[in-house]
């Protein structure tokens, strides 16, 4: 097979809305066909094994409609390296620095409908400092040991995709 898998579409697309995280784009193909597409900065999220217990924060997600446990994560600033937001995620919410930050993976979530990349980070050289949660940000830290993770997800209670996948790398990977 030697033919393009790429729907010819316009170069930027249609602005349909603007917002703080994100922006919808509308791309018209030459036969009628339509695509909005989810613009995302990106973002990046940290495992970090701290005691021999994994961090962890519950927060509200508006998206789900609950509150959902992750492991420490947020967007990129404009420029940002995702090595330095992880760092920042992790000081931020759960009061850790890392000595080292090992990158795990890439990931597109919803390659169909999102454009964003999340960075996977492994911290390694943990140091306790002070969390510095964003104005704004209600979260609360957790620390569970991966067995109990392991429970969690038997039971259906362990639902975020960016923790799944970094748990199930580490693991991989010999970190776990």
């Amino acid at each position: 097979m030697n033919h393009s898998l790429k729907e010819p579409v316009g170069p930027a697309g249609e602005l349909e809305y603007q917002g703080l995280l994100v922006q919808a784009r509308r791309y018209d193909g030459p036969e009628g066909q339509i695509q909005r597409v989810c613009l995302h900065k990106g973002a990046a999220a940290v495992l970090a094994l701290w005691q021999g217990k994994i961090c962890l924060v519950r927060q509200y997600r508006y998206a789900q409609g609950r509150e959902c446990l992750e492991i420490p994560a947020g967007k990129l600033d404009p420029g940002e390296d995702p090595r330095q937001t992880a760092r920042r995620e992790l000081l931020e919410e759960t009061g850790l620095e890392a000595g080292r930050i090992i990158l795990l993976a890439a990931l597109c979530s919803s390659p169909d409908a999102l454009a964003e990349t999340l960075y996977l980070y492994w911290a390694q050289d943990l140091r306790q400092a002070q969390a510095r949660p964003d104005e704004g940000e209600f979260l609360d830290n957790l620390s569970l040991t991966p067995a109990e993770l392991d429970q969690l997800m038997r039971q259906g209670e362990l639902q975020d995709a960016k923790t799944l996948a970094a748990l199930e790398i580490a693991r991989r990977r010999g970190l776990l």
